[in-house]
């Protein structure tokens, strides 16, 4: 007869914003490998390039870009929930705007979100323009950032600007590095399709920055193990099974 065996029941709690920061850092990471590939190739010779690296620098960018996106809107959406000090409803109504009173916290705009986490989730009550100011460079950028998520997630149609310089052996030339073709703020290209290493780093560093200001703006209650662990939550009495 088999020995009997402890259990209990539980519930885990796996907090999802671990896992895609963790995924941006890997696709990030596996973007810079090839981007050094391309760059370490000999463009004197154009006809032993190898473009799919150009290809696969691109794709692992954009998934860094993406999921560092998604990774700072589910941690704002899930400190809210497990921080929360104050209810959205209780806020002062020269504070909000009419999107925020219609729709549920975790359908506002990142910007707004990024505004608003520190104000909800601390016991002193604070305007949000005393952690992120709405015209600051940040929240600018971070505004432009979302938009070039949402362009990239749409599958926006994108009609750059180009200039063609014609050689021999049907080898042309294309320039693309106008600033009509440029975002503002990010200088990021508004064709998603050319979205780099280069474009990825720059916006992972903000996204990372973001995440630390929330951090830093809710203190101590945010503790290593709750950036890094499950948590488990026991349900009744433990019991035994001979299963």
């Amino acid at each position: 007869m088999p020995e009997a065996k402890i259990q209990q029941w539980a519930t885990m709690t796996r907090r999802t914003f671990r896992a895609l920061f963790y995924d941006m850092e890997i696709f990030l990471t596996k973007s810079e490998d090839l981007y050094k590939l391309v760059h370490a190739q000999d463009v004197s010779n154009p006809a032993k390039l190898d473009m799919g690296l150009w290809s696969r620098e691109k794709a692992y960018s954009r998934a860094s870009f993406i999921t560092g996106m998604a990774a700072l809107e589910a941690f704002c959406n899930t400190l809210v929930v497990d921080f929360k000090c104050h209810e959205i409803a209780d806020l002062p109504d020269k504070w909000m705007n009419h999107d925020q009173r219609q729709r549920t916290f975790d359908r506002w705009r990142l910007a707004s979100k990024i505004r608003f986490v520190p104000v909800i989730c601390n016991g002193k009550l604070k305007s949000p323009s005393e952690y992120f100011d709405q015209d600051s460079d940040e929240i600018v950028l971070l505004t432009e950032l979302s938009r070039i998520r949402n362009s990239i997630m749409h599958g926006r149609i994108q009609k750059p600007k180009i200039l063609i310089t014609y050689g021999k052996n049907r080898i042309h030339i294309v320039d693309d590095e106008f600033p009509e073709n440029f975002w503002k703020k990010s200088k990021i290209p508004y064709d998603f399709t050319t979205f780099n290493y280069e474009c990825a780093r720059d916006a992972c560093r903000n996204i990372g920055w973001f995440k630390n200001k929330l951090i830093e703006f809710i203190g101590s209650r945010i503790s290593n193990s709750y950036l890094r662990d499950d948590q488990v939550q026991c349900l009744g009495a433990r019991f035994e099974s001979n299963e």
